[in-house]
């Protein structure tokens, strides 16, 4: 298995997102590593692009990459 890992000085994917197929971590750091991708910033929150849903989505709902509240795959990831 091939571990990469995208490490910024200053990185803030809570911010900014990621690159497709790497993840948010709860430390605010890109990677796809179990470390990254187990431990997620709150997908309710934050969408995969960085893009905040403002207010945060209800439980059960996930921010979508651009910034919408819901529960379908396209909102939740997969």
């Amino acid at each position: 298995m091939d571990v990469y890992v995208l490490l910024l000085v200053g990185q803030d994917c809570a911010r900014v997102g990621c690159s497709p197929g790497f993840c948010c971590s709860k430390w605010g750091f890109c990677g796809n590593s179990e470390l990254h991708c187990r431990e997620r910033i709150d997908p309710s929150v934050v969408g995969t692009t960085g893009i905040p849903c403002n207010p945060p989505c209800r439980p059960g709902h996930c921010c979508s990459k651009w910034g919408f509240c819901g529960n379908s795959p396209l909102h939740c990831g997969s």
